[in-house]
């Protein structure tokens, strides 16, 4: 892992202590402050009953809809980002191709 590429990089960042890395974000300091995107805590109980609440409502066009989501969340969430200008479908950070949905990876197009 080259110490400039993306993922190092993103690993490191925010530099929080001297060695920086993604233990930091085990530190209870961290876990008090609100980064989008990088630091959500829940059990993985939690995150899965998240997901299946969100795919129920998908699968029943909103019918069941424990989190309330609009039917613009809901569409949102099934429509791909658009592909990156120079990688296409490839991640910059994972060097992996994926396509992302609203926060959900999706099967490229």
């Amino acid at each position: 892992l080259k110490p400039s590429s993306y993922t190092a990089r993103a690993f490191r960042n925010p530099q929080l202590s001297i060695t920086p890395g993604v233990c930091d974000y085990n530190r209870r300091d961290v876990q008090r402050v609100e980064m989008p995107a990088s630091n959500g805590l829940a059990s993985a109980r939690a995150v899965a009953t998240m997901y299946n609440a969100a795919e129920r409502a998908i699968n029943t066009n909103g019918k069941v809809n424990s989190l309330r989501l609009s039917k613009d969340a809901l569409d949102r969430f099934l429509q791909p980002a658009k592909p990156g200008k120079n990688n296409g479908w490839i991640d910059e950070v994972l060097g992996i191709e994926a396509c992302m949905g609203a926060g959900l990876m999706l099967p490229p197009p």
